[in-house]
């Protein structure tokens, strides 16, 4: 570690900057074991170099569970450390992991280069943009920032993805065929497709698998990692140049004018879209054959991405499914919002979901969780929700609105309510001192007990009861989660929705409506359906006019009976998310089991059963695959 004062586990961001300044984690062996003091020493300033300038150092271990962070200094012995020493039970070890830290001076972070590790690293470079040179397994990701900050956007990435992918860029037409749903590839279509994922691997591994190696990636990152708990909501922008200007920079700002919130964040949403438009697409292919777990960790990889203009033209490829267009799309975005909604499978905590955000309906908060705050995952869901936004896409529901203030950028709320807290003991105490019973001398211990724990007053008496019950649920709800609001505040700057819900705070109850305004009735699907004609042509194949009343017959049946959570996975089968289009098309066709081609928002449901029974055992069937993605019906 950097510092003499160094006390506790260093975080994944100062890691990260250990790591560039060539103090990161390393397995250091002794090839004798006898060694003396000095020589041990010589063999640490060996494999860290800057622990010369820091005037000595000290061992330090964790004390505690296995999950503490807190750092003990490990004795020296008056000889001074030794293997010998370090292995003795002593010192208590075992194979615990050993920490450093200077005696006399604090280490400086700037970043090493020339060390053994880039010895491979290939000639030194001329970058043609900004005319420095660099070694030559650096300049990829040099180029990547050198480019952006030079506003060139026909960058040397574009140019050899023209120069590679010469059948993707002179196909001026493509003709696809209908199967399942969604459509099949044309050569030229499964050309891009796979030079893409390439394209995308690539990109992916040298944002998650390699430090930046650029000086000026290093700088911009270590700020970046100091300033992290200093200035949590600064974007991940800082440090170079804005990749989009907010609309109200770069329009007549009709969207602060307009008075409806629909149609202002409509407006914002479609004039942030507009100055991107030209910009290169970002894309994003989901391997359909990856586990749950792998594909949840495979999104979380994509959106932490720093230095993405989120407001670009958005494409997403499956690996494994013919399925293409807007319909692929939309299978995405409601992948990531419902894993917000309902957990991601990363079995932190020793449990099968890793809650996001707790509690009930429509008083929804951030979850405590360490594992998710430490790992950056409130920043990636802010990334997530103002996303989807910008295409369009589901929104996060129920969230409480003393949390929806404090995103709004409110400095504090006036919304509290008792349901907000999802601890079951801080309702059970904020009810008991907000009735006008008179306390028991064992009320008065529970509340005492909770007040020690959060450094609030003991004493409880009938002119402060009030007082303490708003205190208690204030601590409760908010200062145990200012750090997630601040992480997910952003994230929706990175995606240049914050701007909005901060400028228009009524806009947050579009970007995070109630959970009860997306009750799905079965006249809200009927009167938006377009029935099949008798003058209809299609290609396929299509049933008598008795199979057909038949089947609209079982399908209305359905949906008049169907609870408001099967109607919801009915249009998310039928149109790819919860979000109801203007109509919704429905043909009769040959077969047993429904189709759908989300991108024409088309159910075709089977005309051969002759009972209902049948027919609605085939339909869940097949609204049950709306998770695991198209083609496989």
């Amino acid at each position: 570690m950097s510092s003499r004062k160094d006390d506790e586990v260093p975080s994944l961001s100062y890691k990260e900057t250990l790591t560039a300044a060539g103090m990161g984690e390393r397995k250091i062996v002794f090839p004798d074991k006898l060694c003396s003091a000095s020589d041990f020493s010589a063999q640490l300033v060996h494999h860290y170099p800057k622990l010369r300038d820091g005037g000595g150092y000290e061992l330090l271990h964790i004390v505690g569970s296995t999950r503490s962070k807190v750092l003990e200094v490990l004795p020296c012995p008056k000889n001074g450390y030794s293997p010998m020493y370090l292995l003795s039970a002593e010192a208590g070890l075992g194979k615990a992991t050993i920490y450093i830290r200077p005696l006399q001076k604090d280490l400086c972070l700037e970043p090493v280069w020339g060390s053994s590790a880039d010895e491979n690293d290939g000639p030194m470079v001329e970058c043609m943009y900004c005319h420095n040179s660099f070694k030559h397994s650096n300049m990829q990701d040099h180029v990547d920032i050198c480019t952006r900050d030079f506003g060139n956007t026909e960058t040397p990435t574009v140019q050899a993805e023209s120069d590679n992918h010469g059948k993707m860029d002179t196909s001026t037409e493509r003709q696809t065929t209908s199967e399942g749903r969604g459509h099949r590839h044309t050569q030229n279509e499964t050309d891009m497709y796979r030079q893409t994922q390439i394209e995308s691997s690539q990109h992916t591994e040298r944002q998650t698998d390699r430090w930046p190696q650029t000086d000026s990636d290093h700088h911009r990152l270590q700020r970046q990692s100091r300033q992290r708990e200093e200035q949590p909501s600064t974007s991940s922008y800082n440090g170079s140049v804005n990749i989009f200007q907010s609309p109200e920079k770069s329009h007549n700002a009709e969207w602060k004018a307009e008075k409806d919130p629909e149609k202002a964040a409509e407006t914002y949403r479609r004039d942030l879209l507009q100055q991107s438009e030209t910009y290169r697409s970002l894309k994003y292919v989901m391997d359909m054959h990856e586990s749950p777990e792998e594909k949840e960790r495979a999104v979380v990889v994509f959106y932490k991405q720093n230095n993405i203009n989120w407001a670009s033209p958005f494409c997403v490829f499956l690996k494994g499914d013919p399925a293409v267009g807007d319909g692929v799309n939309r299978f995405f975005f409601t992948f990531g919002i419902s894993k917000l909604q309902s957990g991601f499978s990363f079995g932190l905590d020793d449990t099968n979901k890793s809650l996001l955000f707790v509690g009930e309906e429509d008083h929804l908060v951030p979850s405590t969780s360490t594992f998710l705050l430490e790992g950056d995952i409130f920043h990636v869901a802010g990334r997530i929700i103002g996303h989807s936004f910008l295409n369009g896409g589901p929104k996060l529901t129920g969230l409480s609105q003393a949390i929806l203030d404090l995103i709004s950028g409110k400095e504090d709320t006036n919304q509290l309510a008792t349901q907000d807290s999802p601890d079951i003991d801080v309702r059970e105490v904020v009810t008991l001192l907000t009735s006008k019973d008179p306390l028991s001398p064992a009320d008065k211990h529970n509340v005492a007990e909770m007040c020690v724990a959060w450094d609030l007053p003991t004493v409880v008496n009938d002119t402060n009861r009030n007082w303490l019950a708003e205190k208690i649920l204030h601590h409760s709800v908010i200062t145990r989660r200012i750090r997630q609001i601040k992480q997910l505040k952003k994230g929706l700057k990175d995606t240049g929705v914050l701007q909005l819900l901060k400028e228009k705070p009524e806009t947050a109850a579009v970007l995070f409506p109630r959970s009860s305004s997306l009750v799905v009735m079965p006249e809200m699907i009927l009167e938006r359906v377009i029935w099949p004609s008798n003058d209809s042509s299609d290609s396929e194949q299509e049933c008598n006019i008795e199979q057909q009343c038949s089947a609209l017959a079982f399908f209305r049946q359905y949906v008049e009976n169907a609870n408001s959570e099967s109607l919801k996975d009915l249009l998310k089968f039928w149109v790819g998310w919860v979000i109801f289009p203007q109509h919704l098309y429905i043909k009769v066709t040959s077969g047993l089991l429904p189709k759908s081609k989300t991108c024409y928002e088309t159910l075709q449901i089977p005309g051969d059963h002759t009972g209902y029974s049948n027919f609605k055992e085939a339909l869940e069937g097949a609204v049950r695959t709306a998770d695991t993605g198209f083609g496989f019906i």
